[in-house]
């Protein structure tokens, strides 16, 4: 019967483990250091999109109105312990798109705040907000809210 060759640590040169344990070490710094995916964080900012259909019935000067009190909504939102405005920035506008998959919707508004404590006080306390919504009920026959955050998929 052949003697077999027995696989013995002694027989690798130490120069192979040392270079196997320098490769682990890079790969492990590589894969540290490397962009991981988005996670969501609570101090990312945040972006909340409101999208109205107005009445037919609401005149030109009431949505005009309306439209102008949602984007002042970045002046008159204040924090409360600082008394500064918090929303980062506002614009809105009537829809143009050649597109027709509106669903009904004549205008939309982009607000960005600097976290989500923000946008969830803005949302449940703020009172110039609460103002906003009872100015635009009246007006709109439906909306659609949608928020994000930047590369949180």
């Amino acid at each position: 019967m052949a003697k077999r060759n027995q696989f013995k640590v002694d027989n690798i040169p130490r120069s192979f483990f040392a270079g196997l344990i320098f490769i682990l070490v890079l790969t492990t710094l590589y894969v540290q250091s490397s962009p991981t995916p988005t996670r969501h964080k609570k101090n990312m900012p945040v972006t909340h999109i409101l999208l109205v259909s107005f009445k037919k019935t609401a005149t030109r000067e009431a949505v005009l109105a309306v439209s102008k009190q949602m984007v002042a909504l970045k002046d008159t939102c204040v924090d409360p312990q600082t008394g500064k405005p918090y929303i980062l920035s506002a614009k809105g506008g009537k829809n143009n798109s050649p597109e027709t998959n509106e669903k009904g919707m004549t205008h939309g508004f982009i607000l960005e705040f600097k976290n989500e404590d923000d946008r969830n006080y803005f949302l449940q306390e703020d009172p110039s907000h609460k103002k906003f919504v009872e100015a635009i009920i009246p007006q709109n026959s439906d909306f659609l809210v949608l928020d994000f955050t930047e590369e949180v998929y």
